[in-house]
Order: structure tokens, then sequence, then C-alpha cells
């Protein structure tokens, strides 16, 4: 079971009261988002995750965003719904066979979804795919100071393989302990960005004063 939830932000006149009630991921992503992307009224955004206007789960980022960015769409993943297809108004995608034509988005993004993808590179190769030149991906994952990361679980020909004790997030559409972690992050999260396509990739650390400090690293990846 997989999940694919999360909060995108950016725009100007921001700041972490703009977004009250939001996760302090969240918040961080829009201010790194902003200051990597300044025009924001010509962006065509995708979040792959957030959970679509009509759905009672969007809260004040999504609102925050639509009404500053050019485009913005966004989606979730739904166990049994193919992708690109839509459930209540929501598009279903999965990040390891995402269905939008290529070079459609100046920028993607997704809070702590990819440690439940079982083949994240695939993954990042797919966002590469639909990004435009100078196209960036702007994330958070559950990211640790150590060297190397970890790997959890694997799937190897649809087989389910547990390496260690298995470990569960849940979300608001599966619940709590339903959402498999494939792996633990480390710092090289950068190097398997650049082995999806990506050309380069940076962790915004946490401790930055210009992100208020509020314990996220963000990852940022270029095309």
């Amino acid at each position: 079971m997989r999940s694919r939830s999360g909060c995108i932000a950016g725009g100007s006149g921001f700041s972490p009261e703009t977004l009250a009630g939001e996760s302090a991921g969240s918040v961080v992503i829009a201010a790194v988002s902003r200051r990597v992307r300044d025009a924001w009224g010509l962006l065509s955004i995708r979040e792959l995750g957030a959970r679509f206007s009509t759905c009672p789960a969007c809260g004040p980022l999504f609102e925050f965003l639509k009404r500053r960015v050019g485009t913005l769409t966004c989606s979730e993943y739904f166990d049994d719904v193919e992708p690109g297809q839509w459930r209540d108004g929501v598009q279903c995608q999965d990040f390891e066979r995402l269905t939008f034509p290529d070079a459609s988005f100046d920028l993607c993004t997704s809070t702590k979804v990819f440690e439940h993808v079982p083949d994240d590179v695939r993954g990042f190769g797919e966002i590469r795919g639909v990004l435009k030149p100078q196209g960036r991906f702007i994330f958070t994952v559950p990211l640790s100071d150590n060297a190397a990361t970890t790997t959890r679980a694997e799937r190897i020909g649809g087989e389910l393989r547990h390496l260690l004790p298995p470990e569960y997030h849940g979300d608001s559409i599966r619940g709590q302990g339903r959402i498999l972690v494939y792996r633990d992050y480390r710092r090289d999260i950068v190097d398997r960005l650049r082995l999806g396509g990506f050309a380069g990739a940076r962790i915004v650390d946490a401790d930055d004063a210009r992100w208020w400090e509020l314990g996220r690293n963000v990852i940022v990846a270029e095309t």
C-alpha cells in the first residue's frame, strides 16, 4: 500500500502566519519554493499528493497557492484507481507511472511521500520527465544526517521482501499504521535524484534562518 499525500507552497507576501494550520514541512516548502521561483503568476505547478479543492482535506495551503500561481493542479494516490482516472473530482497518480505529457510543469512538490514509493529512483525519473527545462522538484521526506540511505523493504518481481522490521505511517485516507516505509533517507538522497535524471540536487537545511528554523529539511532537485 502506498501513500501520496502532501502539501505544496509558494507565493509573494508570504509568512508562516499566512498558512496557519499547515504543517511545518509545508510552510518551509512554501518558503523555499518562493525563493527559487519568483514569477509565481506564470508558473504551472503540480502537487503530487495534496487533495484537490473539492476534497474536505484541502487546507489553507492549497487556497493560498490557488490565488497566486498561473496553473495549480493536484492529485492523490488511490489503491484501487488506475493512474490518470478520477474519483470524486480527484485525479489518481502514481509516482512510478505518471500519466502527464513530458515537460508539463515548472514545479512539482510532495510532502513526506517518497519513503513510501517502492522504486524511488524510477519515481524521480517520472517527475523529471514531466518537468520543463529549468523545472524543479521541491519536496520533503524524513531525513537524517547519516551518510547512506537504509532500505527497509523492496519489491522484486511483484514480491514484497522485508529487510528490516516493518515500519508503517498513516494518512487521512488509509488511517494510521497502514502505509509501509520502504527506506530511511539520508543525505545521499541527492545522489538518488541524479540517478533519476536530475541535473542537480541539494538539501536546504532546517536550521537555515531564512526558513524560520521550523525543523524540516527540504530537498530541491533541478532539471
